[in-house]
């Protein structure tokens, strides 16, 4: 939601570059590494969720003389996971020379951030990945939303409010599921919405999603290793590198097949 954004961070609009749409960043991320290979570049990737610690390390890899900043808000990078995954990853990016300011972004203008704590950021390119926000159009409704206007579904992802429709992904939440794990839980909550779909179509009872009690996440570091999170597990490599290379050309894979 620009607009959104645009309140909370004036200039956003006009000076960052965003990561999502996907599409239009790939379009325009060649134009940053033909200037950053022309001389050295200031980035500031704003949002230290997984997104921008990973983008971070990825600029770095491609971007070695470039002066790169993470800004992370009022959280350490990583917040989410747990504290040996967070420690990984604060070694990491002081080891790939990426300094982190926490206190978020409170504006932009031409070749600055304004932080959040008073001072200013010189920067070229404010690369903006910060988290899934609630699209504007649930706003108007009338379905019952959480305090962050998300869709509030309940254990059987149907609508708090109106039980024939029915949510996952980041457009929704449960209130039975850790606001910073629902949208790793609805990675696999894609066969049970199509599961109750289907039964209420077929004026059967849906059934309850369990989502798993722990979630994999990879993060990539961009030099071939990446930190896995599991639970209260966290461990640091070149396997665990592979392994997200395989899982993620296999998802990637699965989505081009034609659905059955």
């Amino acid at each position: 939601n620009r607009e959104q954004l645009q309140q909370a961070m004036p200039g956003v609009r006009t000076h960052g570059l965003f990561v999502r749409p996907i599409e239009r960043f790939t379009a325009l991320w060649p134009q940053v590494v033909a200037k950053g290979d022309e001389h050295p570049l200031r980035l500031a990737v704003i949002g230290g969720g997984g997104a921008g610690i990973e983008l971070a390390l990825a600029a770095r890899a491609r971007l070695p003389q470039s002066a790169i900043t993470l800004v992370s808000g009022n959280a350490p990078p990583g917040a989410n996971f747990n504290p040996g995954t967070q420690q990984r990853i604060a070694a990491v990016l002081r080891r790939r020379r990426i300094t982190v300011l926490q206190g978020g972004a409170k504006g932009f203008a031409d070749g600055v951030v304004q932080l959040g704590c008073g001072a200013t950021l010189a920067c070229d390119v404010p690369l903006i990945a910060v988290g899934a926000q609630a699209p504007a159009w649930l706003q108007s409704s009338g379905l019952a939303l959480d305090p962050q206007g998300f869709l509030a579904v309940d254990a059987c992802l149907r609508s708090t409010s109106h039980p024939e429709v029915l949510a996952a992904g980041d457009v929704s939440s449960r209130a039975d599921v850790p606001v910073a794990r629902n949208g790793a839980h609805a990675v696999h909550a894609g066969a049970a919405l199509v599961h109750n779909l289907v039964a209420i179509a077929s004026g059967q009872a849906p059934t309850e999603h369990r989502p798993p009690a722990r979630t994999l996440s990879l993060l990539s570091c961009g030099n071939g290793q990446a930190i896995l999170d599991l639970g209260r597990w966290s461990a640091q490599g070149y396997t665990m590198g592979w392994l997200k290379s395989i899982l993620d050309r296999r998802l990637v894979k699965r989505f081009a097949r034609p659905a059955r």
